[in-house]
């Protein structure tokens, strides 16, 4: 199984596990902010920056709303996956896409 800040994928978490996430989350929201020279201070002018290198990649990243006519087996597999199939499914299309071994096996 992968592991992703979500879920295990294909297993939902658990009342309990959302819990746990949750307090540890609200323990680092009280923990103090340290700056040290491992991680200094962003001037306003390093943040605009940031910001506008994280506006060009959300730009590039922009998905399509496409139709495909996909076989029920694949989509069933995708499935299963549980929520955010979708977005499994749009990796997987990337990344065979650009992989010639994948390429070569579904031509």
């Amino acid at each position: 199984m992968v592991e992703t800040h979500k879920r295990v994928i294909g297993k939902k978490i658990s009342a309990s596990e959302k819990r746990r996430v949750r307090e540890e989350i609200e323990r680092a929201e009280k923990m103090p902010l340290v700056i040290d020279d491992d991680s200094p201070a962003y001037s306003e002018e390093d943040m605009i920056r940031l910001m506008e290198i994280a506006r060009q990649k959300n730009e590039a990243r922009k998905k399509s709303l496409v139709s495909l006519r996909i076989d029920q087996d694949s989509i069933n597999i995708a499935k299963s996956f549980g929520d955010g199939y979708t977005a499994l499914m749009s990796r997987v299309l990337y990344f065979g896409l650009r992989d010639p071994n994948i390429l070569e096996k579904a031509l």
